[in-house]
């Protein structure tokens, strides 16, 4: 999981839509971004491989959820320790 923080910390900025401003990679965009490519990749997983991978695809879903609820999500914890800014 570190392998794929550093390379998303690493990865170049994006322009805007006005090409004009350059936008970071921010705690809010990494905290969509890395449960979807979870999600994506154990689903994918878990048809090409073994039924076992779907066992992460729930453990997000059921994470995300109570992150809904309870307002508490230890990757965005995690993201702020790495030095991701807010905004």
């Amino acid at each position: 999981m570190a392998l794929w923080l550093n390379l998303l910390k690493a990865m170049p900025s994006r322009m805007t839509d006005s090409d004009t401003q350059e936008e970071d990679m921010t705690v809010k965009k990494l905290m969509r971004i890395i449960p979807g490519l979870m999600v994506t990749i154990s689903a994918l997983l878990g048809l090409l491989h073994s039924p076992w991978w779907f066992a992460l695809t729930l453990f997000v879903g059921l994470n995300l959820t109570q992150s809904g609820f309870t307002d508490f999500c230890p990757l965005e914890k995690i993201l702020r320790k790495l030095g991701f800014s807010e905004q």
